[in-house]
């Protein structure tokens, strides 16, 4: 009586992991597609994110010009 119960709970649990399996191979290729629209766009400033979310204001900073035309990080989270 104790195989067949068994073999239940095997094929649970490879049920389980395959959906975890299936998963984390979405949530990469989510996060890959995202990485490669974000570097289109340019570099992310870290110590601009550490000041927004630390609340600092630098009061020498100087504003952010791009030369290629295109809208800064700051500019694209206002909107």
């Amino acid at each position: 009586m104790l195989g067949p119960i068994r073999f239940v709970f095997v094929i649970i649990w490879f049920a389980i992991g395959l959906g975890i399996a299936g998963t984390l191979k979405d949530c990469t290729a989510i996060m890959g597609k995202e990485a490669a629209i974000a570097h289109k766009r340019g570099g992310i400033s870290y110590g601009w994110w550490n000041r927004r979310l630390v609340g600092e204001s630098r009061r020498d900073a100087k504003p952010r010009v791009r030369t290629d035309g295109k809208p800064t990080q700051e500019k694209l989270l206002e909107e």
